[in-house]
Order: C-alpha cells, then structure tokens, then sequence
C-alpha cells in the first residue's frame, strides 16, 4: 500500500494500514498485488486531507499514575506539531495544573501540589494561523498526602513514603533490618506509589506467619498501557504453594512454604521464576498477546484474599524489588534508603570506525521513591579521559 501526495509528489509505504499525511490536500491510496507470474494488479482511490488550523498532539508518555502533596513531581513534556508552519516536532510551552475548575499552578518540568486531590495536568498550544483558539489537552490526576511535610526525616512519611493503598487498606508501615512490613486489613491491597525498572523485574518478599490470607496477588500493569498486565497469584495449600498466571493455569511450587518463607520472584523477556520454577508468559491479563511490557516501566499492586467466613490482618514484608533493597542499615540515612537504578532501552553496540557516529541508547532512570532524580552521562576516551 502506499500513499501519494499529489501535488508534491511525496510518497511513502503504509504499513499497519495507517499513516499520518503531513501534508494538506489531494493523496491517492494504492494499492499493489503480484502473482507467482509477475502479473501486477492495482487499485487506487482519492483522499482529501484537510488541515486543521490547531496543533496536533502526539501521545502522553510516562505520566504518573500519582503526584506526591508537598513533593516535587515531574510532568512529561507533550510533543506537538503544526502542520500550517512545517511537519517538524515541537513540545508543548503553555502547561498548568488545575483543580475544581481553578487553575492553581504554571509547570515547567515540575508540579508540586499542597494538598491532596483530583487535579487536570492541561497541556495548551496555539499554532502559527490560530492564535485566539488553542489545543488543549487535560490529563488527570490525583494527588495523595502521604505525610511528608517537607521533612524527609517525619515518621509518618519514613513509613508511607514507598507505598499506597486506594481503599486505604494500609494498616501499618514499619521500615525494618529485614525489609518494609506492610500490614492490611481483611481482603485489602496495596501500590508501590512509583513504577519500578521492568526489563529486569525483580521482587523479595514473604508473608508472616501470623497472617491470615489465604491467596496473595501480584498485579504488574505497563504505565503507558493498561492492557499490558499480568497478574501472579500464590495459593496457600498447606505444605506448600501453589502458583497461578492471570488466574488460568496453575503450577505447584513444592519447595516453596506460603508463610514465613521468602518469595523471590523475577520477571525477564517473557519468564517468570520463581523458587527455580521458570514459566512462560505470552497473554495479558484481558487475554491480548504479551510482549513484554512497552513503555520498560510497570507498577506493582498487591491484594490479599481470605477464606469465606476468616477476617483479620496481613502483613507482608517487602525486601527488595528490581535490585533496589527496602532494607534499613545503618550506613545509610533514614531519608532514603533505596539505590536508583538505570535501565537501558537497547543493546549496545560495543565496536565503531574511528569517523563513524556512535549512537547512545535511551536511559530511563528508576527511583520507587525518589521523583526527584538528577542523571548524567560522561563519555570517556582510552585514557580515561572525559570527552
């Protein structure tokens, strides 16, 4: 298939059955066939691209799931391009944050809202030939208090600072030698706040053994798509565990006790592990195809489930996730006790031509606490020096 625009001339192969004309006016859309004798056959049909006099946005990436009250959070940029000027990429200049209708905040870079809510985060953009009537786009969001009051050593944000619960099933947070203890009431759940490095998933935890839930699910959801999503459940059976995959088949962990025992669990290129216990993953949780998860960030959601007619309290100990240790020490600060990570979009090519462009891979840099992370890159010659 391919589409021509008439007027330039300018053609180019449509692939997936969609294209995005950058040009306003006549195209024409053919289509080609060849047989095994080379006979060709065509079809064609004319296309009218009108254009529009607002800016077109691309997509919303990497957007938080939630904003921190009192904390400084970042907001992504929004590309947008204005097809009357020329077809060349640009980012967004006019972004605010509004609530109850009110505009309360002008971003650049960061939004630090001062109290808990529903917030719209509007991306606003005129373009060269409209410049009364912009293109506006509202994201929403909400903001959660919890407890930090602008002192990184308060107890109540030591305890919440990592995770977050909808219902607000979190009962009890308490940062130990051995981990982060979360305890929740009943059939309750909780999410990490930020998402996590998910090319090389990685996940220490273990349930106590006074706990009263049956069944624990870990619930890991791509942040850019919400139908990439899986779901890992682990069934107490007694002697030992029994582990499910988006609540379809079921696989008998026979080394590995319910309670009391240390879960360590790893996700990478489509295989789950668990206690040496390697399982394939190729469907979503919807059913859909699983790749993988796009965007190379998820968030993790945990839920607890008890037997009919059993109440009462669960609490699970979270070591590690994603080589990042929840363990306390005393070398490290109460602040923060957790190492950002860095994650790699692509393999690397280790070997250039001297004269030939060397390109760097896409970094993403992973904190579950920190919204605040600085990076940087240096590039050093043979002898060690930077260039």
């Amino acid at each position: 298939i391919t589409a021509i625009h008439v007027e330039s001339g300018i053609s180019f192969d449509v692939t997936d059955t969609d294209f995005v004309p950058v040009n306003g006016g006549a195209w024409k859309i053919v289509y080609t066939v060849k047989d095994y004798a080379g006979r060709v056959g065509k079809f064609s049909y004319d296309l009218t691209v009108n254009v529009s006099d607002k800016v077109v946005f691309g997509e919303v990436k990497d957007f938080p799931k939630y904003l921190i009250v009192n904390q400084k959070n970042p907001i992504p940029s929004l590309e947008y391009i204005d097809y009357n000027a020329s077809p060349e990429v640009k980012y967004v200049t006019t972004i605010y944050a509004e609530k109850d209708g009110e505009k309360v905040s002008d971003i650049t870079d960061y939004f630090n809202p001062t109290e808990a809510g529903d917030y719209y985060i509007v991306y606003e953009q005129y373009s060269s030939v409209n410049t009364t009537e912009p293109n506006v786009l509202k994201v929403p969001v909400k903001a959660i208090d919890v407890g930090y009051d602008g002192y990184a050593d308060s107890a109540s944000w030591q305890k919440t600072k990592y995770f977050y619960s909808v219902n607000g099933d979190i009962k009890d947070a308490n940062i130990t030698s051995n981990g982060v203890n979360i305890t929740v009431d009943n059939n309750g759940s909780f999410e990490f706040i930020r998402p996590i490095n998910a090319v090389n998933l990685s996940l220490s935890y273990s349930i106590t053994k006074n706990s009263v839930a049956s069944k624990i699910n870990v619930i890991l959801t791509d942040i850019n798509n919400d139908n990439e999503k899986i779901k890992i459940s682990f069934i107490d059976s007694g002697a030992y565990t029994i582990m499910q995959i988006n609540d379809l088949n079921e696989y008998n962990l026979a080394e590995q006790k319910f309670k009391n025992a240390t879960f360590n669990f790893s996700y990478q290129t489509g295989i789950i592990t668990v206690a040496g216990t390697q399982i394939s993953v190729s469907k979503c949780l919807n059913g859909d195809d699983f790749n993988g998860f796009s965007s190379l960030l998820a968030y993790v959601k945990f839920e607890t489930e008890l037997d009919v007619g059993v109440s009462g309290d669960t609490t699970i100990n979270i070591g590690s996730i994603s080589g990042q240790s929840f363990r306390k020490a005393e070398d490290i600060t109460t602040v923060d006790g957790v190492t950002p990570t860095i994650v790699i979009s692509e393999s690397t090519l280790n070997k250039y031509n001297v004269g030939e462009i060397v390109k760097i891979p896409y970094a993403k840099i992973i904190d579950v606490m920190c919204t605040e992370t600085t990076s940087y890159l240096t590039i050093k010659d043979p002898d060690g020096n930077p260039v």
